[in-house]
């Protein structure tokens, strides 16, 4: 999803300043702000930045604004860790339709580590942020808003997230962003704001709303879902676009630590007659190294090791050798993690052993024909040859090589075959 131009094109009335397209600040990472800075700090840095000149001047029609936004989720509030219903913003509502002034102020990223000291230290935000899965995403600068008759507003966008993304039923990382607004400094008042601000979230596969509205100060905070079908690491990446910010900004968000688990063939050959390897890995590799994953297999086949050990890349792998015939689950655990499991089926081997049957009754009937024995009835010496290139091709299977070579290719019907026609060729001796 992108922000139109046309849309974009109704929603500003007026747009001047130089460098208007150009106000963005480069990415925007991940920031778990737990060091707050003080009042009187936060005062001065709100007094610094509303001193200084605006890198662009916005005209917005508030209705139009609105108009574009769609329906929207109700609004929350944090209580601790849990989202609660907001209740409703002290004053009213603006209704008016006149234009209000926005200005983007741009700013260093030390006064950007300072702007989110002082969101942490908003004594409504603080307790949320005790939480340690939580993360507070500052967006570059500061947008300072007014209209005739209204107070200036000088705001600091942001996100809060309140729990990493997650692995839904369906395989999507799924997560619930909060987007709010905070004065610079505290005034511990909700204020409604002299037009709505506009965000979208680009990148991700779904969003819910597809446009968030924010029209009052934070909290209450305005929640947008999104669904994501690939995350890189321990975070996902997206763009937060606004109608003060066209190029978008990129955030990070965490994602949370998980456990996957796969397998090279998810059919292989049963009664132990075929292997598979099996791949674990973590998809924070900063946790991973060391981590200890112990395997599980039910209801039948072999681990050649059950505990297995991170590398630095967090990954590992294992063999496992089929057991009877039919599907076998394989749980992958580690502490502090939920399990993760892969299913193999393990198959009737009959391209197998009708491969190793053709293979013996190949080299015994060659072996008949070149070197016959008169003593010994035809029948038997190719039965007997032919068995006897079953028995090896079992033997070797299982580790036990009976004869005086170690073949190169050792997988597939066609070395079946062949390994058998040619022990059924030598014979016992």
């Amino acid at each position: 999803m992108t922000f139109h131009r046309s849309l974009l094109g109704g929603l500003l009335v007026l747009s001047c300043a130089s460098a208007s397209a150009q106000v963005r600040t480069p990415i925007s990472g991940l920031t778990a702000a737990r060091q707050a800075i003080s009042d009187a700090q936060a005062h001065e840095l709100s007094k610094a930045i509303a001193q200084r000149p605006a890198a662009a001047t916005l005209n917005l029609d508030p209705g139009k604004v609105a108009a574009a936004a769609g329906p929207q989720a109700a609004p929350v509030k944090l209580n601790g860790a849990q989202l609660v219903p907001a209740a409703p913003v002290a004053s009213p509502a603006l209704t008016s339709k006149a234009p209000a002034e926005l200005q983007v102020i741009k700013t260093s990223a030390a006064e950007e580590k300072l702007l989110t000291g002082a969101i942490a230290g908003n004594d409504r935000i603080r307790a949320a942020l005790s939480n340690p899965a939580s993360s507070l995403i500052t967006l570059p600068g500061v947008v300072r808003v007014s209209a005739e008759g209204a107070p200036t507003l000088q705001l600091k966008p942001f996100i809060f997230v309140n729990q990493p993304l997650q692995r839904d039923s369906s395989g999507l990382f799924k997560g619930e962003l909060l987007i709010g607004v905070s004065e610079i400094a505290d005034t511990g008042s909700t204020k409604s704001l002299p037009t709505p601000l506009l965000f979208q979230v680009v990148g991700a596969a779904k969003s819910e709303p597809a446009r968030v509205l924010v029209d009052s100060t934070s909290p209450p905070f305005r929640t947008v879902e999104v669904w994501l079908s690939a995350v890189q690491g321990a975070a996902a990446k997206l763009l937060v676009v606004s109608v003060f910010d066209h190029q978008g900004t990129q955030v990070e968000l965490p994602v949370a630590t998980e456990l996957d688990v796969d397998t090279g063939n998810g059919n292989i050959a049963g009664l132990g007659i075929e292997t598979t390897k099996v791949m674990v890995s973590l998809n924070n590799a900063g946790n991973a190294a060391g981590r200890v994953v112990t395997l599980h297999v039910q209801p039948s086949g072999y681990l050649d090791n059950s505990r297995l050990i991170l590398d630095a890349n967090g990954t590992a792998m294992a063999e496992l050798r089929s057991g009877s015939v039919g599907s076998a689950q394989i749980r992958a655990t580690s502490p502090g993690l939920a399990p993760v499991t892969a299913t193999v089926n393990y198959t009737l081997p009959w391209l197998t052993v009708l491969a190793s049957i053709l293979g013996g009754l190949l080299g015994g009937g060659a072996n008949l024909l070149i070197k016959p024995d008169p003593n010994k009835g035809a029948a038997r010496r190719l039965a007997g040859a032919t068995l006897w290139g079953v028995l090896v091709v079992a033997a070797y299977i299982i580790g036990i090589n009976f004869l005086p070579f170690t073949p190169a290719v050792t997988v597939g019907a066609l070395f079946v075959f062949a390994f058998s026609a040619i022990a059924a060729w030598f014979g016992p001796k």
